[in-house]
């Protein structure tokens, strides 16, 4: 079992990436392989907007992201931790997401993938954003199970001196370890969302995919190959 951990503390002592490490502590001691990448300390430039990615399947941008992005689809799960920056995620998390977002939204790449979201606050939002990560894996022609979600208000305080967290994440690594070791289904799972996408929102995708194939070619391919489309 392989689980990727992505944080984007600008610490890596800081609070969302203490909470994304103990979590991955408390996976490994389940047996399961974790990688953790920081992406604060990655090379991860902005993203150009020149839609290559639909044609080729691949950024052009020479830096960390395919690297990081072939660990994700070789994973069984995922977690994405940030910080909550005005009732967001930071920046650092929002580049990383617009870098990776343009060909999953098309392809649901990660659409088969176990998701747990983490955040942290000082007062309001973490628990927003931990859920808005799972998102990544909610796509209109796959979803992905989305675990659970981890966040702490910490005040002006380190989230080391709250109490009960202990307990919380190692439930958490617990429940994605057996999701995914009994490859548990969530059917009822966001089922507004899903029922949306299969009568609305996957219509568009299509047509605008049908439509642009040329320029799509690599979403096209990667989407026949793994059947969510037919030719």
């Amino acid at each position: 079992m392989k689980i990727v951990s992505i944080h984007s503390s600008p610490s890596s002592n800081g609070n969302t990436a203490t909470l994304v490490k103990r979590l991955s502590n408390e996976l490994e001691k389940l047996g399961a392989e974790v990688e953790l990448i920081d992406l604060a300390k990655e090379n991860l430039l902005f993203c150009k907007g020149c839609m290559s990615c639909l044609r080729t399947g691949k950024c052009v941008i020479p830096d960390s992201l395919e690297r990081i992005r072939n660990l994700m689809i070789e994973a069984d799960g995922l977690i994405l931790g940030s910080p909550t920056y005005a009732i967001a995620p930071n920046a650092i998390m929002k580049n990383f997401l617009d870098r990776i977002g343009i060909f999953n939204a098309y392809s649901a790449m990660f659409g088969t993938k176990y998701i747990i979201g983490v955040s942290t606050a000082g007062g309001v939002g973490a628990k927003s954003v931990a859920k808005q990560l799972t998102n990544l894996v909610l796509c209109p022609f796959r979803h992905g199970k989305v675990v659970g979600t981890l966040y702490a208000y910490v005040g002006m305080n380190h989230v080391n001196d709250l109490s009960g967290l202990d307990k919380k994440i190692s439930k958490l690594a617990l429940k994605m370890f057996t999701a995914i070791e009994r490859k548990k289904l969530y059917p009822f799972q966001r089922f507004f969302l899903k029922l949306l996408h299969k009568l609305v929102v996957r219509r568009f995708f299509y047509k605008n995919l049908i439509r642009n194939k040329k320029s799509m070619q690599a979403v096209y391919n990667y989407m026949v190959e793994n059947k969510l489309i037919t030719t």
